[in-house]
């Protein structure tokens, strides 16, 4: 039992100051929420600043801080309607884009009230413990990182924070929710993403950015939120591609925040060092990819594809034992030669248990017919090749397209009919791989996992019996039995599994009613 449960005369030093804040910024601390029709006369992301590429890869950025939503750094690079932090929505000083005429209004005052609440580690905005606060028909979500708080004081803000909410005309109902967690762990885990997908393949050539790309675009067109890693340091050009030029660069506590380009958040050496050669190598490979994809901000992203360099290196070995990949997209061409060298990245992949979501035969010529029914053209069909390397994950036939060598050709409308087939193949490949992979979690589910006990209890009781959109599932570690026990008087409960480490909880109704 955790301690929050201490007599009242043991009340944590949490206190809510009545005077009238400060203008926000008028103390030189973070930009406060300004209106449309008031813009802030000083950039909005003074705090960002450019990050220092003889520092990057030495492990100098700080680690292990809690999310502070996406900034777009003095150039831009946000996604429109506000970049999203790792819970959703937008940033808590960011403008927040919604149909709800007071929506502005409302996110101003609650940020002001927020900021008036003193905890041993300042307010909660500056410290952080806000990690985002979102605005719509009625009901605010306050998310609170609350892991680096004593239990009592952290429910003692939550608590403050829901009843600043109610108290403002037009709120109805206030979520209290937990930061997003990425499903699986590992060293380097990007936060808030949901999957993780590495493009891969032995030989240099084979197309690899090419098909990273065009599985982007094509995941970001079903819906998914995507976000690209370049994972090639040396040879970085898929930026080119994406139409990326705004920088990555560092917050104010120092963690790297993506640009932002075709729908898609994007971190590439290139936009941190520009054209400054690279020849990181061993533990400077590792800290790189600490630095720059482990701590990066990505916010909420469905998928997060990794582009390797091709072999099987240092980049190679590090990202397949330390970040936590579902699977790879292994890149091929139509040869023998080529077909054979994925047995290296195979056996690699086999070593670190990381399964084959597809295999991508590129560059396929009238005459190559590397498809599943065979009829190749040569000694022996390259798809069976392809079958005796990686056993019998999906194949994917790419015709070569002339349009791929331009940019411009990335516009799916100027592919041929073959290469938008493949890419419809492809894409259907992954996001079925990627459905069996990951948990069942509901989309509208409220993560309370995160939350002290007694606060996890009262907002399981809110959400089961006050919200206005009715009951939605909650998310909760797996063994949490307090919730089940808070509703079980009441409602009628069934708990889920959904992973090794969390559980969802249905309301079914009232006590006795199913």
């Amino acid at each position: 039992m955790n301690d929050d449960t201490r007599d009242e005369t043991e009340a944590p030093d949490v206190t809510n100051d009545e005077s009238e804040p400060e203008a926000d910024g008028a103390d030189g601390g973070p930009p406060g929420v300004e209106t449309r029709e008031a813009p802030p006369t000083d950039d909005p992301n003074r705090n960002y600043r450019p990050i220092d590429l003889e520092e990057t890869g030495k492990g100098a950025l700080p680690r292990n801080h809690p999310a502070l939503g996406e900034g777009g750094g003095p150039q831009g690079g946000s996604p429109p309607g506000g970049a999203s932090g790792p819970g959703g929505g937008s940033p808590p000083d960011a403008p927040v884009e919604t149909d709800l005429p007071d929506a502005e209004r409302i996110r101003n005052r609650m940020v002001r009230e927020i900021r008036s609440i003193d905890t041993p580690r300042g307010d909660p905005v500056s410290a952080e413990v806000l990690a985002d606060l979102d605005v719509g028909d009625g009901v605010v979500t306050a998310t609170l990182d609350a892991g680096g708080l004593d239990p009592a004081v952290a429910t003692a803000v939550g608590e403050q924070v829901r009843g600043a909410g109610l108290a403002i005309d037009g709120v109805d109902h206030v979520r209290i929710e937990s930061p997003e967690r990425s499903r699986v762990e590992g060293e380097l885990s990007p936060e808030g993403v949901e999957h993780v997908l590495a493009v891969a393949g032995a030989k240099g050539g084979a197309g690899k950015s090419t098909v990273t790309i065009a599985l982007a675009r094509a995941l970001r067109d079903a819906g998914l939120d995507v976000g690209v890693f370049n994972a090639d340091f040396q040879a970085p050009d898929l930026t080119e591609y994406l139409g990326a030029s705004d920088p990555v660069v560092s917050t104010p506590t120092g963690r790297p925040s993506p640009a932002y380009a075709d729908g898609m958040r994007i971190v590439s050496i290139d936009l941190v060092s520009g054209d400054r050669p690279t020849a990181w190598r061993g533990a400077m490979t590792h800290d790189a990819l600490a630095d720059l994809l482990g701590e990066a901000v990505w916010g909420d992203l469905d998928v997060l594809l990794v582009d390797l360099p091709p072999g099987v290196g240092d980049v190679a070995h590090t990202v397949f034992s330390r970040v936590p990949v579902d699977g790879a997209v292994v890149v091929t061409t139509p040869s023998d030669v080529s077909v054979r060298n994925v047995t290296r990245t195979v056996g690699l992949l086999d070593a670190r248990e990381v399964p084959v979501a597809a295999v991508v035969a590129n560059k396929v010529r009238a005459g190559d017919a590397v498809d599943d029914d065979g009829g190749a053209a040569g000694d022996r069909d390259p798809a069976d090749l392809v079958a005796e390397a990686t056993g019998d994950p999906p194949l994917v036939s790419l015709p070569f397209d002339g349009a791929l060598r331009d940019p411009a050709g990335f516009a799916f409308d100027a592919l041929g009919e073959a290469t938008a087939g493949g890419l419809d193949d492809l894409r259907s490949a992954v996001t079925g791989f990627l459905d069996e992979a990951g948990p069942d979690v509901p989309d509208d589910a409220v993560d309370i996992s995160g939350l002290p006990d007694r606060l996890r209890e009262q907002q399981a009781l809110i959400e089961a019996g006050a919200a206005p959109d009715g009951p939605r599932p909650l998310l909760v570690d797996r063994g949490d039995d307090r919730v089940g026990e808070a509703l079980g008087d009441e409602f009628a409960v069934e708990v889920e599994p959904v992973d090794d480490d969390r559980s969802v909880v249905r309301v079914e109704g009232e006590a006795g009613s199913v």
